[in-house]
């Protein structure tokens, strides 16, 4: 993370989250997140690589990303791109098929029950 400063918030607000995701562009080839920054959190940390549209083959863009994913510790990696709609589907079903435990019913309260869970389940 960026921001140092905001790793006790950050602590904090997880508290309440079932999973955490940290998410790293493609493109990037700074590390965003110091090693093993999961097991500062007492819930599943998943990685997520966003931005795999961007990658060319044989750059080395989506192995990189991946790397710093799993040094940051996280438990499981997804890759993702919104453009092309790509890896989205895997990342919901694990997220709403109980894999990993979504409250939707607690995230509508915590919306104001006017936007719903962001997975659609």
């Amino acid at each position: 993370m960026e921001m140092r400063s905001m790793y006790r918030a950050l602590i904090v607000t997880a508290a309440d989250a079932d999973v955490v995701a940290l998410l790293h562009p493609c493109p990037d080839d700074e590390p965003r997140f110091p090693p093993q920054l999961a097991s500062t959190f007492p819930k599943e940390v998943i990685g997520i690589v966003t931005k795999i549209d961007l990658a060319r083959e044989g750059d080395g863009n989506i192995e990189r990303a991946v790397n710093i994913l799993e040094l940051a510790g996280v438990s499981r990696i997804f890759k993702i791109s919104a453009l092309r709609d790509a890896g989205i589907d895997e990342l919901v079903a694990y997220l709403s098929n109980g894999e990993a435990r979504i409250d939707c019913k607690r995230n509508d309260d915590a919306l104001g029950g006017e936007a719903g869970c962001a997975m659609n389940c």
